[in-house]
């Protein structure tokens, strides 16, 4: 999926996507990665249950965290909602592709968004 590269060289977006890719700018990215409008940071997981939210960096600075869970839409334990509930953050969780979407929107809009994105 090519997606409309942005003007705003400031910001991070996502300007490709593959079932084992995600482009950002002009790096490519072939594991999974948790993306800001200002950070990358590279995540060692292939399922959604497998992630410390507890290292995601000042979670609740933002307004909304999509999850990219991959081909199909996953959830997290409970253990991890329970973490996010009292973070007072809204999530939602949804494919790989729409989360870039919609990631992609809201970074536009200037929204403190932060996106969780499986490559699996």
């Amino acid at each position: 999926m090519e997606i409309k590269q942005t003007t705003d060289q400031n910001i991070n977006i996502i300007s490709s996507y593959t079932s084992s890719s995600i482009t950002v700018g002009n790096n490519k990215y072939v594991e999974s990665i948790s993306l800001s409008r200002n950070t990358i940071n590279h995540l060692n997981i292939c399922k959604i249950t497998e992630l410390d939210i507890n290292l995601l960096p000042e979670i609740s600075k933002y307004e909304i965290i999509i999850f990219g869970t991959g081909s199909h839409t996953e959830k997290l334990t409970g253990k991890q909602l329970s973490y996010l509930a009292k973070t007072k953050t809204s999530y939602e969780f949804m494919r790989t592709e729409s989360a870039i979407k919609t990631y992609n929107t809201l970074a536009h809009d200037n929204r403190e968004v932060i996106a969780i994105l499986l490559i699996n």
